[in-house]
């Protein structure tokens, strides 16, 4: 039997059209279907007779394809941001539990972070003690440095009013002594001078006087020339006094003072340059230590938070889904069980809300160009007969991507939502649906069942039934086309017979 041009769809494997099971089947994203027009009666009565005549007419293109139900929003139940000490699961509600807001959800072993905890207190006591006999040094060290400080001030002072009363007090003073002094001498010369002259010359008047009085007065023109000479070594000794004073003295005197108030300053200096190097050294070993003390108790801070982060609660009423399930994604997730190890900020589970639900679905390639936003569709509920929700699509992805993540030969896809504004107490975020998205009106043209039509060395072919019951074949020209009808161009009349071809389940 020739090769029969089917639908990918509704008929599911017992039809193929253009290999489009294949590709379905590999997508595992549902069958494209048609919702057709009612058949009269007398379409019914063709259809058993294996004939359909040729006619004008309409029908409607529907795309059926599987989705699943999610909620629009999803309050997720993330793992601590920190894991490095670890986030094993100790304790797990079950998936889809029902949980109440604050309700413990999962708890992580704690045996690490306490441990971390104990460390964090002994380093927290030892960097205090630490700091305190930093402290402690400090202020001893700042009293040292007062007490060095005040020496040194009061050798600079005491050198400097040497130097200042010797300059101004002791230097003059020592001045005004000398050349009184020499004064005095001068004085002192100057009356021996007059008493010697008196006794020569009274004793030059007495020479034809008695021996006796000649004698008497060369006693005192000797003991006054001796005074004279008294006198003038004093005068030369005064002269000779200042002289020294003026030359040496003075000069030595105040050098040696000025020195030592050069080295009370130095010694000040190096004692003020020593205060501040200790201070600083100090101060700054106190504020590492308060560093150190404010990071260790930050650290005992957040540890104490990781503690207290151990254990998730439900941030909302609802159903707890374990993992993260991300829309429209096909990837196997690992099992989150007592002993789990997670990952920081991993998800450790959602709670949808069940308020406002939207569909997921999986456009194949080849049906982009015939899927749009914004076009209707009617959505039924596997798990819940009777109930159809009406929907649109709202969002379509731009770009395609894998079927299966991470598997570049799976077929490509557009992912897809829907949104619908019908609720339904019973309606839960994974139920599997069926989505009718109508795609096309096909108005006022030729047109035939799917089963009419057969392929073979990629052309299509149908049978046509002449008034003498032979059949011949023709090669037609398709159009556009749905689950159960095709559009025919050319090839046949309105009116031809055409031979339906059906084949038995054995042979599909």
């Amino acid at each position: 039997m020739p090769e029969l041009l089917r639908s990918p769809c509704r008929r599911g494997p017992r039809f193929q059209w253009l290999g489009i099971l294949l590709v379905l089947s590999l997508a595992g994203c549902g069958k494209n279907k048609t919702a057709p027009k009612p058949e009269s009666p007398a379409e019914t009565e063709t259809r058993a007779d294996h004939t359909w005549t040729v006619r004008q007419g309409s029908f409607t293109v529907m795309l059926q394809l599987d989705g699943t139900l999610d909620a629009i929003k999803h309050h997720e139940i993330k793992c601590p941001s920190d894991g490095r000490l670890g986030l094993d699961i100790i304790e797990v509600m079950a998936d889809h539990t029902p949980v109440h807001k604050g309700q413990v959800v999962a708890r992580f072993s704690p045996q690490n972070y306490e441990l971390r905890r104990k460390e964090l207190v002994q380093q927290l006591e030892d960097e205090t003690l630490n700091l305190r006999l930093a402290e402690q040094d400090y202020q001893m060290q700042s009293m040292a440095n007062l007490a060095n400080l005040k020496a040194g001030n009061d050798a600079l002072k005491q050198a400097q009013e040497a130097y200042e009363r010797y300059e101004v007090q002791d230097a003059p003073l020592q001045k005004r002594g000398l050349i009184t002094a020499i004064d005095d001498a001068t004085q002192a010369l100057g009356d021996a001078q007059e008493l010697a002259q008196s006794d020569k010359l009274n004793l030059s008047k007495a020479t034809f006087q008695d021996a006796a009085q000649v004698a008497q007065l060369q006693t005192k023109v000797d003991s006054s020339t001796k005074l004279l000479n008294i006198a003038m070594a004093k005068v030369e000794a005064t002269n000779y006094s200042l002289k020294v004073f003026k030359q040496y003295d003075y000069g030595q005197k105040k050098r040696m003072l000025k020195q030592g108030l050069d080295r009370a300053q130095i010694e000040m200096q190096r004692q003020l340059l020593q205060a501040a190097t200790r201070t600083v050294q100090n101060r700054r070993a106190v504020a590492n230590l308060e560093r150190r003390v404010q990071k260790v108790t930050e650290d005992l801070r957040q540890i104490d938070e990781l503690i207290d982060g151990l254990t998730l609660v439900a941030p909302v009423n609802g159903i707890l889904s374990l993992g993260n399930s991300r829309r429209g994604q096909i990837k196997a997730s690992r099992e989150i069980i007592v002993g789990t190890a997670m990952r920081a900020n991993e998800i450790l589970g959602t709670i949808p809300e069940l308020t406002q639900f939207l569909v997921v679905i999986n456009i194949p390639e080849f049906h982009r160009s015939r899927v749009q936003k914004g076009l209707p569709a009617t959505i039924t509920v596997r798990a819940l007969p009777g109930l159809t929700l009406n929907g649109q699509i709202t969002l379509m992805a731009d770009m395609a991507s894998n079927l299966i993540d991470g598997d570049p030969s799976s077929p490509k896809i557009y992912k897809t939502e829907l949104s619908t504004d019908t609720t339904d107490p019973r309606l839960m975020p994974g139920m599997t649906v069926k989505v009718d998205i109508r795609v096309e009106q096909v108005d006022q043209v030729l047109f035939v069942p799917v089963e009419a039509l057969y392929l073979r060395e990629g052309r299509s072919y149908c049978r046509v039934q002449k008034p003498t019951g032979e059949t011949e074949e023709r090669e037609v020209v398709k159009g556009r086309w749905s689950d159960h009808y095709v559009e025919i161009v050319s090839g046949v009349q309105e009116g031809d017979a055409v031979l339906l071809q059906r084949m038995s389940r054995n042979e599909s």
